[in-house]
């Protein structure tokens, strides 16, 4: 039982990607279900440890178990193996590349355990755009629908290349049942790594087995490794081999049309895309005994996922905005018609109204035998002032407007003379507010024939201010002339003092 400690930090450090050294031979390349189920394990607790309800404070000591375990077993695991190497062939893996795989997979896997509902209520804490979570969701959705597509294209190979399998097999001598067992068990360990090489094929990168390069354009082979699952390589690509690449198309368009990205999001995860085939790149990319490379070529893989992820989730971007701007489109001229109907129903009354109001505009200035127009300016005759402003007493001007343009082309603007002012001009002129009183009875009278020439030279003398009340400037300040604001009550006043200035006129 000596070599009971020896095989517990072993796999320790395999379960944690760290390197297997016996001798003169690093084993980097190591199988990647074992971390998968290890990373799961940690995931599944952490959400199960931030589902319901956690703080900031909560999220920092659970990273911080996260990292630092794993790193406190690392050392364990590595001075038990410094110890064994003393007696068994055994080497303990350089130090730092065990710590650094250890706690990138515990920091994915702590990451993928918080899900994205956390994600996104930090991303609303610390002022992240929400599109940057939203895009490494999209990300991911992506790539696992290119595994997928990986899995579906392995699984054909698989059971188009069975010779090859069996010639495999039939290469070892002696296959015991129980070596029969490890080898398959073998295969499949590994199965995790052949199918995120295959991704990286069906993006358009290659995959490298030491000097041997497998890719949708050549292959170039050398001998294999002694393991069934590889003989699912073919011995050369097909013509056809390249039209492989429509799968990782469709498998992109399927997820960016059921998330339906905008332009930014897009871009995000194509990043995403990118830094994700990087990291599960660098898990399965090592030294594999006398094959001093395995896995795909990291950067051009990477790459080739940030195109692969911009472009086709800009188009169905693109394609989205095109679609809802020709949906959009009916729906603004409908808008337009309807609006351009209710207006043209709105203005048809209003014509009917104009040419009403116009009628009756002309029927009343023909009806007034004392106004002429002439060119649009208003004549008066001296002999029809008072008659006029008799007018304005009973009805206000027709179209102010026009009365404003004429009587600013006929007179000077003046401004609106208060009471007390027009009281003191009324006093200088000899004439009080029996004057006006005189003018409206001489309106209404005008047909009598007495003899007005006296009243009318005074009224004569005293028009210019009574017609300057009533001017453009009171029509434009909105003022109200003030024979125009006499009381209804006052007109028994006014025709008494008329039948006492009828018999002034008779002496």
């Amino acid at each position: 039982m000596a070599w009971l400690p020896t095989a517990i930090a072993q796999s320790w450090m395999v379960t944690n990607l760290a390197p297997v050294v016996t001798s003169d031979i690093v084993v980097s390349a190591l199988p990647f279900l074992p971390a998968l189920i290890l990373g799961w394990l940690v995931a599944a607790n952490v959400h199960r440890a931030v589902k319901d309800k956690v703080s900031v404070n909560d999220l920092l000591a659970l990273l911080a178990c996260v990292v630092v375990i794993p790193i406190v077993l690392i050392f364990v695991a590595w001075f038990m193996l410094w110890d064994a190497s003393q007696v068994y062939e055994v080497s303990p893996p350089p130090l730092a590349q065990a710590i650094i795989r250890a706690v990138a997979l515990h920091l994915t896997a702590f990451a993928i355990g918080m899900g994205p509902r956390l994600w996104r209520a930090l991303a609303r804490r610390y002022k992240v755009p929400r599109v940057v979570v939203d895009g490494v969701v999209h990300a991911v959705l992506a790539l696992l629908a290119l595994f997928a597509a990986s899995a579906f294209v392995l699984l054909v190979a698989l059971i188009v290349n069975w010779k090859n399998q069996a010639a495999i097999l039939d290469g070892f001598p002696q296959l015991t049942g129980f070596a029969l067992f490890a080898l398959i068990g073998l295969s499949v360990l590994y199965l995790p790594n052949l199918l995120i090489g295959v991704a990286g094929i069906l993006l358009g990168a290659e995959f490298h087995i030491g000097d041997a390069s497998v890719s949708l354009f050549s292959v170039h082979l050398v001998p294999l490794p002694p393991l069934p699952l590889l003989g699912a390589v073919p011995g050369s690509a097909s013509s056809w081999a390249i039209g492989l690449l429509l799968l990782t198309a469709v498998a992109f368009a399927f997820v960016a049309l059921r998330q339906r990205p905008s332009f930014v999001q897009s871009l995000v995860v194509g990043v995403a895309m990118g830094v994700l085939v990087l990291l599960f790149g660098y898990f399965i990319t090592g030294e594999l005994g006398y094959y001093e490379s395995v896995g795909p070529m990291l950067f051009i893989a990477a790459g080739l996922a940030v195109v692969w992820g911009c472009g086709i989730n800009l188009a169905v971007a693109t394609g989205i905005m095109l679609k809802e701007r020709r949906d959009n489109e009916p729906d603004e001229s409908a808008v337009e018609e309807s609006s351009s109907a209710s207006v043209s129903s709105q203005d048809a009354p209003e014509g009917e109204d104009g040419q009403e109001h116009e009628t009756s505009e002309e029927a009343e200035l023909g009806s007034s035998a004392n106004e002429d127009y002439i060119d649009g300016e208003l004549e008066e005759n001296p002999d029809d002032a008072a008659e006029e402003q008799g007018t304005t007493e009973d009805s206000e001007p027709q179209d102010l407007t026009s009365v404003e343009e004429e009587s600013a082309e006929a007179e000077p603007e003046e401004t609106d003379v208060p009471d007390e002012d027009r009281t003191t001009i009324d006093a200088e002129d000899g004439q009080s507010s029996e004057n006006l009183d005189q003018v409206g009875a001489e309106s209404e009278y005008a047909d009598e024939s007495i003899d007005i020439n006296e009243e009318a030279t005074e009224l004569e003398e005293s028009e210019e201010p009574e017609v300057e009340v009533i001017d453009a400037a009171d029509v434009q300040t909105d003022s109200v002339d003030p024979v125009e604001q006499q009381p209804q009550d006052n007109k028994e006043e006014n025709g008494e003092e008329i039948g006492k200035s009828q018999k002034n006129s008779d002496d």
